[in-house]
């Protein structure tokens, strides 16, 4: 199931490299998340997500973070635990200095 999010977004980099079997080419995208404050959280953390591969980098050329972006992102699970899937950043209009 893919949803809006609107995620604060704290900075991003490219990760490409090949170590024996694997292999790892993405753009590491670092957003503040609200901490579960029913297990006594509060405030916020980072939390990194892979986004498409490193030359998604592209997109936060001339972004100043922290910057605010809708984001769509999608709950998978393989069984035994879910993640947030990040697929596709719309970075909001900055104002120009």
């Amino acid at each position: 199931m893919i949803t809006q999010m609107q995620i604060t977004i704290i900075g991003a980099k490219p990760s490409k490299f090949k170590v024996e079997d694997y292999e790892e080419d993405t753009t590491k995208v670092y957003a503040l998340l609200p901490l579960d404050e029913e297990s006594g959280g509060v405030g916020q953390a980072s939390e990194a997500f892979n986004f498409k591969d490193s030359k998604a980098i592209s997109l936060f050329d001339g972004v100043k973070f922290p910057v605010q972006a809708n984001c769509k992102v999608e709950l998978i699970t393989g069984g035994k635990k879910s993640k947030l899937v990040l697929r596709s950043i719309d970075i909001q209009t900055q104002p120009k200095a």
